[in-house]
């Protein structure tokens, strides 16, 4: 701006109108551009945090995410926060497959028929029905559960 005031005080052809010439005379520092409201939450490193924990673990919640940042040195974030981030980032819900296709593989389908069809040492033919479960000195942890759903990039045409 001030270069191209100079070349017009010179003579000297410039690249703005007359018009911008006579209102930068008028004013010297220029407004502040604003344009819109920047992104406030989840920017910069958090963002990045985001981006990590979705990469390694595709099938985490908002909840999970969220965890994740604050446990990285990131700030704390809200569900509806780290939802509109990802999807301002084009990642969505998807369900994955939660089939077993190792049930069908011929050793597998081998080890079942023997299983059901003949007496021990391979299988249960000759023991009554009261005798497959012994529950004693029996306890159960659950520390995961396999989810169904989780995040991953949006393809759409």
């Amino acid at each position: 701006m001030i270069l191209d005031l100079n070349q017009a005080e010179q003579g000297m052809e410039t690249d703005a109108s007359p018009t911008n010439h006579w209102r930068w005379t008028r004013r010297l520092l220029p407004y502040r551009m604003t344009g819109n409201r920047s992104n406030e939450t989840i920017v910069g490193a958090d963002q990045f945090l985001a981006v990590i924990c979705v990469t390694v673990w595709p099938n985490s919640t908002t909840d999970d995410i969220a965890t994740f940042i604050y446990n990285e040195g990131g700030s704390v974030y809200t569900r509806g926060q780290v939802s509109k981030r990802l999807k301002y980032m084009e990642l969505t819900r998807k369900v994955g497959i939660t089939e077993a296709y190792k049930v069908f593989m011929p050793n597998n389908v081998l080890r079942a028929e023997l299983f059901w069809t003949h007496p021990p040492p391979l299988g249960v033919v000759s023991i009554e029905r009261m005798r497959f479960i012994d529950v004693d000195e029996f306890g159960v942890c659950l520390n995961t559960c396999k989810r169904k759903r989780g995040y991953s990039v949006s393809f759409s045409g």
